[in-house]
């Protein structure tokens, strides 16, 4: 297992005021006496698909009644949920997708929505079926576990069943969560009437065998039709993503083996290109070449940039032109760095070492020993973070190019200081307006794109505050509007 090392300190210290109540039960004789009202009892749970970690919980009917997730998808609310609300898990940019319980295998953000019925310990996609009108007998029926008692709501999705395909409702829960996250992102309107779409196919879908691609197919095409029953408006824009939904849908679902590991990097790809097929939200990608022999740097063209979809993230594209071999199995080692800003706001985060090397195509690595530096104020607060544990799914290689997600290790970085991020726009991921970018690479030649669209401005420098960390290389500058 990769080591976990967040090295997390506070330039401003948050203070936590801890009160201690004491309840005096009422005691004496004769007619005298007094009683006090039993202080609620907190309640458990988790929140799993696999791991969800910073997403908003709450009860349905009390908004104040709420926590947060933490490593493990773990969480604590102040007090029991009672039927008929659910327990409702809400995501967003600055919510992880976590193929582990300890968050060093981040696959994305979690930007969905789960809900469980009261007195689950456990909140996934299949209790989400429960609590939108499925009956276990039904959900343990479509998807062939009708030999598991355990009830759903404890079940942890992440935990093999008995069966020939062990891992069969951890495949049901990234491939149905998948599917409509992918809906409402695509315009079929809002969660809670995708999630009674998607109710109404699986009520008609038993058995459902989530290996077969015709299946999947089949239920796509079946949840979008109820969706545009219910929601005509929704029908063109479905449309013109049904394909790559279906795509999407099959690549979490083979993504799952039957038992085993799941495979992170078709995960991550699998939304990655969902979100390009699509053309609905970020990342940003700032397209530049590299050439083995360098060469003279031109303006980037494309880096002011108010995309008609709001972005969430900005990542950095590097791309080798088809004539060029600049690497070989040995490879080179590069930094990068970036610093995103809006007026007290500002966020700066730095890699000091990846290996990008050639094996039948762009690959990269994350060594062991290198640093993630990160740096971010609100101009109320002020942290610092330096992490080193693996983040390979941030930093991808694949064909003739490889993609670095610094805002989202950022986030990552800094996922365990919930009051910091809740306040935050670019680690909560709601960022809104113009953000002055720089970003500068280091280590490796960079030139003009192969396509002739991007390239550089020149040297620049890239600081990260109080942790004394510079990355001064091919770079650029310019503004980005979220």
């Amino acid at each position: 297992m990769t080591q976990f090392t967040n090295n997390f300190s506070q330039v401003r210290p948050l203070v936590l005021a801890v009160s201690t109540v004491l309840v005096l039960a009422g005691c004496g004789s004769g007619g005298g006496g007094g009683g006090s009202t039993p202080t609620p009892a907190p309640a458990a749970g988790a929140a799993v698909d696999p791991y969800i970690i910073g997403a908003k919980v709450a009860c349905s009917d009390d908004a104040t009644n709420a926590s947060t997730t933490g490593l493990g998808g773990n969480f604590t609310l102040p007090r029991a949920c009672s039927a008929p609300a659910t327990i409702v898990v809400t995501g967003g940019a600055g919510a992880l997708h976590s193929a582990d319980a300890n968050g060093t295998d981040i696959i994305g953000t979690f930007e969905g929505t789960m809900s469980a019925p009261a007195g689950s310990t456990v909140v996934s996609p299949i209790t989400t079926l429960l609590a939108n009108g499925m009956t276990e007998a039904e959900v343990k029926t479509l998807f062939g576990i009708t030999s598991v008692t355990q009830s759903l709501t404890t079940l942890d999705v992440n935990v093999p069943v008995s069966g020939a395909d062990p891992n069969v409702l951890l495949r049901a829960s990234m491939a149905v969560q998948s599917m409509i996250d992918d809906i409402v992102a695509a315009g079929g309107g809002s969660a809670a009437s995708v999630i009674a779409a998607t109710v109404k196919t699986l009520k008609a879908s038993a058995p459902l065998d989530l290996t077969n691609p015709t299946a999947i197919t089949n239920l796509v095409s079946s949840t979008i039709a109820n969706v545009v029953a219910a929601n005509p408006a929704a029908s063109t824009a479905l449309a013109n993503v049904q394909t790559a939904i279906t795509t999407a849908t099959t690549s979490l679902s083979t993504a799952v083996p039957t038992t085993g590991a799941i495979d992170t990097t078709a995960v991550t790809q699998a939304n990655t290109n969902f979100d390009t097929a699509a053309g609905i939200k970020g990342p940003l990608q700032f397209g530049v070449g590299v050439s083995a022999n360098g060469g003279t740097p031109v303006a980037l063209t494309d880096l002011n940039i108010a995309g008609a979809a709001p972005l969430n993230s900005v990542d950095f594209t590097l791309s080798v032109a088809d004539t060029v071999t600049p690497l070989d199995a040995t490879g080179q080692h590069a930094q990068v760095a970036m610093v995103l800003s809006q007026g007290s706001e500002k966020l700066a985060v730095a890699i000091d070492d990846l290996w990008i090397y050639d094996a039948s195509g762009m690959q990269v690595s994350y060594p062991t020993g290198a640093h993630m530096y990160g740096y971010y104020t609100n101009g109320t607060q002020t942290a610092t973070a330096n992490l080193t544990n693996n983040v390979a799914n941030m930093v991808t290689g694949s064909g003739n190019m490889f993609s670095v997600q610094l805002q989202t290790i950022a986030q990552k970085a800094f996922k365990d200081n919930a009051t910091l991020v809740s306040s935050s726009p670019l680690l909560a991921g709601t960022a809104t307006g113009s953000y002055n970018v720089t970003f500068a690479v280091a280590g490796i030649p960079v030139t003009k794109a192969q396509d002739g669209t991007g390239g550089l401005q020149g040297t620049k420098t890239v600081t990260i505050p109080n942790v004394n960390y510079t990355v001064t290389g091919a770079g650029a500058t310019g503004a980005i509007n979220f």
